[in-house]
């Protein structure tokens, strides 16, 4: 077996290569099971309150309409990013400017890139509270590649599931401790995980799971438009 090896360099940027597990670390090294979830919930829920907090800080005089964590398909980064409206402008402004999307209007190219988190101006702001976080996960990938192959599915997808898990708790808890605004304020707000790689029903999915009904069905509406 060969053992993926993500190099952290930046939120999106990450350089990979492949090594045998035998010549890094013997196998039982890394075992799923002693990953600290409780652990990681910890400085997961630390480090979001302090980004969301100070974002929503900095930009007081903006809307917001998205707060979300964001990671990828190897589980080895965990970061913040969110949406304003007067981002989303300005990054159709500046899509405006190049030749291929000069035929759209504004509107159009806020509709277009509304969900894109890569795309707006506050993706991964905040991320200097996750140092801490991402340092915890540098083994994440390790460990997923460490599973036998007799157990790869099962047990990757456990894991993969307890993690995302972390993630949709420590936003519920957030969410409950009134961090994303109450009544008409947090009514147009969506909560979300997004992944670089996503479809549109996991999307989906995680929005049921952390929005009220009134929130999510109107997220499903203006998605899909």
């Amino acid at each position: 077996m060969y053992l993926y090896i993500a190099h952290y360099a930046d939120p999106v940027g990450l350089t990979h290569s492949w090594a045998p597990v035998s010549k890094i670390l013997p196998r039982e090294f890394f075992m799923a099971d002693d990953f600290d979830f409780e652990k990681f919930f910890k400085l997961l829920y630390a480090a979001s309150k302090s980004a969301f907090t100070s974002i929503q800080h900095v930009r007081k005089s903006e809307s917001f309409y998205i707060f979300a964590l964001y990671t990828c398909e190897d589980l080895v980064y965990v970061f913040p990013t969110s949406s304003t409206e007067e981002g989303l402008t300005q990054v159709a402004q500046k899509y405006s400017a190049i030749k291929e999307y000069q035929g759209f209007s504004i509107e159009q190219l806020r509709e277009d890139l509304r969900w894109s988190p890569c795309d707006s101006p506050l993706h991964v702001e905040g991320e200097e509270y996750f140092i801490e976080v991402n340092q915890f996960l540098s083994n994440v990938p390790r460990i997923l590649h460490a599973v036998p192959e007799e157990e790869s599915w099962s047990e990757f997808e456990d894991f993969v599931d307890k993690f995302l898990g972390v993630c949709i708790n420590v936003l519920k808890q957030l969410d409950t401790e009134g961090i994303f605004g109450e009544g008409e304020r947090r009514n147009s707000i969506v909560l979300n995980i997004l992944m670089g790689d996503q479809d549109d029903e996991e999307r989906l999915r995680f929005a049921k799971l952390l929005n009220p009904s009134s929130v999510y069905n109107h997220f499903v509406q203006v998605y899909h438009a």
